[in-house]
């Protein structure tokens, strides 16, 4: 299982924050439960200590459950950014 958060930044670190003592931690050994920053184009390797994949990497993972939200402030920006990335599957 992979959950990726959209967005990366203040609000996103506040959520995965929350999201992460909800999703049980993932170990470096455990590639079962995996829990990354999801950006179109990741300019840092990782906030927080958690992965930035970009929307490809995301969509295209190995792993058979991928979750996803998003942390954006703006509500309009996050109904495009919901479409896209549902039309990604």
């Amino acid at each position: 299982m992979i959950f990726g958060l959209f967005g990366p930044g203040g609000f996103g670190r506040e959520v995965m924050g929350f999201a992460g003592k909800q999703i049980p931690h993932t170990d470096e050994n455990d590639k079962n439960n995996t829990k990354v920053f999801i950006q179109t184009s990741p300019e840092l390797e990782s906030v927080n200590g958690y992965p930035i994949l970009s929307e490809d990497r995301f969509f295209n993972s190995t792993d058979k459950l991928r979750y996803f939200n998003i942390a954006v402030g703006d509500s309009k920006q996050r109904e495009a950014i919901a479409h896209q990335l549902l039309s990604k599957g």
